[in-house]
């Protein structure tokens, strides 16, 4: 059993947002994975009847603590029929999409890629027709925008610079039409950086952490980026808000923390978290190829539409993801 501390973002939102989701059939897409262990930790302590569809290859580690309290479904997305069965058995209130191919920037293959991202999704939102489902919680990404010079609005141009945003973006305007011929509620959530505790090791600060904590050399670029990071307890705070306010239908928005910072400063906040004397080296690797130099979310639509705020702010978020890290770096 693994340290569990501190996997929430703002406990005062419980007592308003459990009513909706205690007791109901749920349905998380990708419960394995780093967003989707967190939102379904959030719904078991609702009282919410958790089912979640992963891969056959799926690690469940990060559902240890839990996995008793849910029903797990191994279950190919693109698998149009298999998928219909499920959910005609499941009936689910609320679904929850949070599967994706591509977040790991190693994952680069294209088809995989176009077939997870879009026949996913499409599968997913054809499915739920006639099922009486109340919402869909589509999990976007930052990433379906790429390249902006100026703050980025949901109204943006998109311009996805790799196949992970190209084929998030397409998704998401592929679920939004079909969702609207169906007759279906739909919100998509625009994540941009995102951490905290059981982060995937290859994510940047996760990496950090743990080379830190085992005393290896952490060579970086010059890490001069503008990026927008948020603690992952508040990004589930606005998958839950959206799902639970009915007033919100069919919209698309962004969800950050409002600030962008260079990539520096983050690491910087992360060193003295840890307490080492150790320092990064900046410069020591080239920067990747189509890297965006920066990413600055407006997060004005999401607060005005939801009351959504970011409950846990930078530096606890980056305190208590340490602390985490620290007491459980023997899982990874």
């Amino acid at each position: 059993m693994f340290n569990t501390m501190c996997i929430g973002g703002n406990r005062s939102l419980d007592t308003n947002l459990r009513d909706p989701f205690y007791e109901a059939n749920i349905l998380v897409t990708g419960g394995a994975g780093f967003i989707g262990s967190h939102l379904i930790k959030r719904l078991v302590a609702y009282g919410a009847n958790v089912f979640t569809i992963i891969r056959e290859s799926s690690n469940l580690w990060r559902l240890n603590n839990c996995i008793q309290d849910i029903k797990i479904i191994k279950l190919d997305l693109r698998s149009k029929y298999a998928l219909r069965s499920c959910i005609e058995e499941i009936m689910p209130e609320y679904v929850f999409h949070m599967a994706a191919y591509g977040v790991d920037y190693r994952n680069n293959d294209y088809i995989e890629a176009i077939t997870t991202n879009v026949i996913g999704i499409t599968n997913l939102v054809e499915a739920l027709s006639g099922m009486g489902c109340r919402k869909i919680i589509n999990a976007g990404s930052g990433m379906e925008y790429g390249c902006s010079e100026g703050t980025i609005i949901e109204q943006t141009r998109l311009n996805p610079n790799n196949i992970y945003g190209s084929s998030k973006a397409a998704a998401t305007l592929i679920a939004h039409q079909i969702a609207k011929d169906l007759d279906l509620s739909i919100v998509t959530l625009r994540p941009f950086g995102i951490y905290g505790e059981f982060e995937n090791p290859s994510r940047l600060f996760a990496q950090i952490i743990l080379s830190a904590l085992n005393n290896i050399e952490i060579k970086l670029t010059g890490c001069e980026q503008l990026r927008d990071y948020t603690y992952i307890g508040n990004i589930v705070d606005g998958l839950l808000m959206s799902a639970a306010n009915d007033e919100l239908q069919n919209e698309i928005l962004n969800i950050g923390s409002g600030t962008s910072y260079q990539l520096k400063y983050y690491i910087e906040l992360i060193f003295d978290c840890l307490g080492t004397k150790s320092s990064p080296v900046y410069g020591a690797i080239p920067y990747r190829q189509h890297d965006l130099c920066k990413s600055e979310p407006d997060i004005s639509s999401i607060k005005k539409l939801l009351g959504w705020e970011p409950a846990v702010n930078l530096e606890n978020g980056i305190r208590r993801t340490v602390e985490w890290f620290k007491n459980n770096a023997q899982l990874y």
